[in-house]
């Protein structure tokens, strides 16, 4: 399952010039989405989510509490968001109020402007992470692929063009957690103790972090745990002096999420029978668990990204979502798959076709009465059970075909 490290493509030495040449392209080219967004997407009749979470926090920062607000009937006549506002139809904060001072810079925008960034940062992810990740794999693919991977995920990928059109924070947490592994590989513990901090902005970003952080601790990389906890500390601990103990006003959002909110995406619905949706959800806990386990004989520099992409994909499978945009997260395990075994032919098409499978389905099931974006429940419902399964069947097969290899090589 591991790649062969002594068949990697040397990297040459990148000198300083290089990294101020990269940082300002990268800055030119998020300046770049950000400014194509504002033209084609900000609109005072859009719906964006980050909408609640600026409001809330430009809010908090003048010494109210976000989650006490009512967005609905607040007066913002002649402000320069009262357009926006009015238009917007989900208004509850509902996010941890840390968020207000992880993602600060962009709170002291205007609306247009703010949102603009931020959906031309989550493009510009979008179309650098699976690189990073690649990169942290070897580079073993064919630049083709490279190419086709990165415009599958950033515009065929269903979840992830809807994300970023949105202005979502998943593909946020997303690069976060690539980073992390970055930061982690590289032994860079304060880059990815921020990298951690920056993927607790929602509440399933928190349990990556806790996944990770477990990881961590079990390499007896204490470092790292001991930075990530005094930034969250200071996070938190400046928050609570800014609006008071805000944890139960948090959880009781996540509640009357829960209870108001309908639309929540749980593949597994679609079979229609709650005794067969619990078997089968403990089975993939399971699965999952035996996984990670197995997973324990390999190199810890392989072994992070694969048990990171079987831990995602059992929260997808087993643990209900707040809308199907989570599965931007389904992103990291086919990018980690897209490296993972030798030949490369069979397994880079079949993640190839998870990619633009659910975009396939949608178009070729769309008419005139029903849109490729208003597709029934239960065709999204079977595309997402055959992408989730799929990748975890691989992670499976490629760790039984490596064993099978060891111990075929140990009796010769």
């Amino acid at each position: 399952m591991s790649v062969n490290r002594a068949e990697l493509r040397s990297v040459p030495a990148v000198t300083r010039r290089d990294k101020v040449i990269l940082v300002g392209l990268v800055f030119l080219l998020w300046g770049l989405l950000s400014f194509t967004y504002h033209a084609v997407f900000v609109s005072p009749d859009g719906n964006y989510d980050f909408y609640p979470r600026w409001y809330g926090s430009r809010a908090m920062l003048e010494g109210r509490n976000p989650y006490d607000i009512d967005m609905k009937t607040e007066n913002v006549a002649g402000t320069d968001y009262e357009a926006y506002h009015l238009k917007h139809q989900e208004l509850h904060f509902l996010y941890p109020a840390t968020i207000t001072y992880i993602l600060l810079p962009f709170w002291g925008f205007p609306f247009p402007v703010a949102v603009s960034l931020w959906s031309g940062l989550q493009l510009l992810l979008l179309l650098t992470l699976p690189l990073v990740a690649f990169y942290l794999r070897g580079w073993t693919l064919k630049p083709l692929i490279v190419v086709l991977v990165v415009v599958f995920s950033a515009l065929l990928y269903s979840y992830a063009v809807i994300t970023f059109v949105l202005g979502h924070f998943v593909i946020f947490i997303l690069g976060c957690l690539v980073i992390a592994w970055w930061q982690i590989d590289a032994n860079h513990p304060w880059l990815a103790a921020l990298a951690l901090v920056g993927a607790t902005i929602r509440p399933e970003g928190m349990i990556f972090v806790a996944a990770i952080l477990l990881e961590v601790l079990l390499t007896r990389r204490y470092k790292i745990i001991v930075i990530w906890a005094g930034l969250m500390a200071g996070v938190f601990l400046i928050s609570v002096a800014q609006i008071g103990f805000w944890i139960g006003d948090f959880l009781h959002g996540i509640r009357f999420y829960r209870d108001t909110v309908t639309d929540t995406a749980f593949p597994l619905d679609v079979l229609g029978v709650r005794s067969l949706e619990t078997l089968i959800m403990l089975g993939v806990v399971v699965w999952g668990v035996w996984l990670l386990w197995q997973l324990r004989v390999i190199p810890a520099r392989e072994r992070f990204p694969l048990r990171l992409s079987v831990f995602i994909l059992v929260i997808l499978l087993a643990v209900r979502q707040s809308k199907d945009y989570t599965y931007v997260y389904a992103l990291l395990p086919m990018w980690v798959l897209l490296t993972t075994s030798r030949p490369y032919s069979w397994n880079t098409a079949l993640v190839l076709v998870l990619l633009g499978m659910t975009r396939a389905i949608q178009t070729i099931t769309s008419t005139p009465l029903q849109p490729a974006d208003d597709q029934p429940v239960a065709v999204l419902q079977v595309t997402q059970l055959v992408m989730l399964f799929s990748m975890l069947g691989l992670v499976t097969y490629h760790w039984l075909h490596d064993r099978l290899q060891t111990y075929t090589e140990q009796a010769i």
